[in-house]
């Protein structure tokens, strides 16, 4: 019994200097109602009323009560709720917004090959056709997602765009410094 007392005070130390909770113990003496035979049905199954002797018994039971009292949840301010008619955008109308730059387009299908598919083709095979390697094929089925609903359900005389392995456009008058 002491050894659990022990323990349990212990644990509430514990608590409060890890969570900083406020915690309270105490005893709390009750009447204990179970053990008054005075009254009641005693021997009333065996339809015998005989006397019992009276033991020492004790009317009143002490037990040890830990209340944990734990700090309310942080409550955070919410921003209010925009005043105003519903479905209106409002904002400022002065302020200066991003202007995208012009920007020139690239025809995308001058880096692109076509490709019908073969009778037991894969994309890693065609892959290995025209990379040397079979790692692109996601390359391939990323160019022709449109296409495709998976990556290994390709039909042969499907036609294939096939990006070229290594596609970048630089203009010559923004390279800092020679490429390596």
């Amino acid at each position: 019994m002491k050894k659990l007392f022990f323990t349990l005070i212990l644990l509430v130390a514990v608590s409060v200097i890890l969570s900083g909770c406020v915690v309270r113990t105490y005893r709390k003496t009750q009447d204990r109602v179970d053990q008054n035979l005075s009254e009641g049905n005693r021997g009333y199954l065996m339809d015998t009323t005989a006397q019992i002797p009276d033991q020492d018994r004790r009317m009143t039971r002490t037990t040890q009560v830990v209340e944990v009292e734990f700090y309310p949840a942080i409550k955070f301010d919410r921003k209010s709720k925009v005043q105003g008619p519903a479905g209106t955008d409002q904002f400022d109308t002065e302020a200066d917004y991003y202007v995208e730059e012009d920007i020139d387009l690239v025809d995308v299908s001058v880096f692109m090959q076509e490709y019908t598919v073969q009778k037991n083709d894969t994309l890693q095979k065609i892959s290995q056709k025209f990379y040397g390697t079979t790692r692109k094929w996601s390359d391939i089925y990323q160019a022709n997602q449109d296409i495709l609903k998976g990556p290994d359900q390709i039909k042969p005389g499907q036609v294939l765009r096939i990006p070229e392995s290594s596609v970048s456009v630089i203009e010559e008058d923004s390279l800092i410094g020679p490429i390596k």
